[in-house]
C-alpha cells in the first residue's frame, strides 16, 4: 500500500483505517524494522500520528518497537491463528472456483 491509495471504505474511522495502514505496511517485508518516518512517509502521514497509532498498536501486541524500529507483533500471530481455526480450505476452494468467470466453467 502506498500513501496514494483512498481509505479503504467511505465512512471507516480514519485512525483504524491509517492503523491498518501501517500493518499492511509492516506486513510486506517481514522481519525488517520499519521507523517511524518510514511509515509516515511511505504511507503520506503525519509522523506526530504513526506515532501515536504506534504507541496504541504496540500496547495491543499488534507491533513492538526495537532499538530499530516497529515489526509486526505477537498478536498478529494469535489472531492468525485464530482465524485458520475456523478457515475450511475446501469450502474456500469450491467459494473460489464458483466466482471465477474461468474455472466455474471448467472441471476442477
Amino acid at each position: 500500500m502506498t500513501g496514494t491509495e483512498p481509505e479503504r471504505a467511505a465512512g471507516n474511522t480514519p485512525a483504524v483505517t491509517r492503523a491498518i495502514r501501517i500493518l499492511d505496511l509492516l506486513a510486506e517485508t517481514p522481519g525488517q524494522t520499519r521507523t517511524l518516518s518510514e511509515i509516515a512517509r511511505e504511507l503520506g502521514i503525519a509522523k506526530s500520528s504513526v506515532s501515536n497509532l504506534c504507541v496504541a498498536l504496540e500496547d495491543g501486541g499488534l507491533v513492538r518497537r526495537t532499538g530499530a524500529g516497529y515489526l509486526l507483533g505477537r498478536s498478529t500471530v494469535e489472531l492468525g491463528g485464530a482465524f485458520l481455526s475456523g478457515f475450511d480450505q475446501i469450502r474456500e476452494f469450491y467459494r473460489a472456483c464458483e466466482d471465477s468467470e474461468v474455472l466455474r466453467r471448467q472441471l476442477v
